[in-house]
């Protein structure tokens, strides 16, 4: 574990996600949004948030910037801690199987054939 992260210790179950939530920006108060201003997916984002650097090189020292906040492209990886969800220890239904299908297989495969349209007074957001 980095310095300063307290949310998960060594042993917890975590599935990373690549749309991060602080908790206290407005946009994850917000009731209608759930796009982090600070760790919300952004595919332009390349180095950690907390101190602007890559936590990957190649063998000559250049670096390897992330991607998508979760980089798990790769077989090890390094994420801000508000890009995992913990899961509870007692659940022994919880495999590596069909958590990574919560991480990213629903989320992605799921909204492709859909279209989801919600509308308030402020603004629209087609996907």
């Amino acid at each position: 574990m980095g310095e300063g992260v307290s949310e998960v210790e060594e042993g917890d179950i975590v599935v990373p996600i690549f749309n991060g939530e602080c908790g206290e920006c407005c946009y994850c108060k917000s009731e209608k949004s759930n796009i982090c201003e600070k760790y919300g997916v952004n595919g332009m984002k390349k180095v950690m948030v907390g101190d602007g650097r890559s936590r990957f090189s190649t063998l000559d020292g250049k670096p390897i910037f992330h991607f998508l906040n979760t980089s798990t492209f790769s077989e090890y990886t390094v994420v801000d801690s508000a890009c995992v969800v913990k899961f509870p220890p007692s659940d022994h239904s919880l495999t590596t199987k069909n958590l990574t299908l919560l991480s990213c297989g629903v989320s992605t495969g799921q909204s492709n054939p859909h279209t989801f349209y919600l509308s308030t007074n402020h603004f629209t957001i087609i996907v």
